[in-house]
């Protein structure tokens, strides 16, 4: 099936028109006659048409095959769509858990798993002592309660 933006463009400028000429039906005759002129003026519901196309991100590794705790992995794999990491996420968390780890600037649109990037390494700084796997933390035993 192919989609035309441009009919597609069209029948959302037509849904959105509908909608306006339903729901600010007004008594006076001179304001509803503004509406409809500007209704019909060019441009006036759809400023410029804006389309972005876009590539698939590249499949990364399993969340398990990253340098995580287990129950971290499991929890982002039980996401729906996101049983693998992104290839820029994988390459970047094992860039920062690297004990060679350097600054790194991650850019990417919007919705892309940015925040999947930053947040096991980050959690990393939180914990008591350094561990191999990020959210490793020791729990005080019975006697330092």
């Amino acid at each position: 099936m192919s989609l035309n933006p441009i009919i597609a463009l069209d029948h959302v400028i037509e849904e959105y028109r509908n909608h306006l000429q339903s729901e600010f039906r007004d008594r006076d005759r001179a304001l509803r006659q503004a509406l409809e002129t500007e209704l019909d003026r060019p441009l006036f519901l759809a400023q410029e048409p804006f389309y972005q196309a876009h590539r698939s991100f590249r499949a990364g590794l399993q969340w398990s095959a990253l340098p995580l705790l287990p129950a971290l992995a499991s929890a982002l794999a039980a996401r729906p769509g996101t049983e693998d990491s992104f290839l820029h996420q994988s390459e970047s968390i094992q860039h920062l858990l690297a004990a060679d780890a350097s600054p790194l600037g991650v850019t990417t649109r919007t919705g892309s798993g940015k925040t999947g990037v930053s947040s096991p390494p980050s959690s990393r700084m939180l914990l008591p002592t350094p561990s191999a796997s990020v959210g490793a933390v020791s729990r005080p035993s019975s006697s330092t309660r």
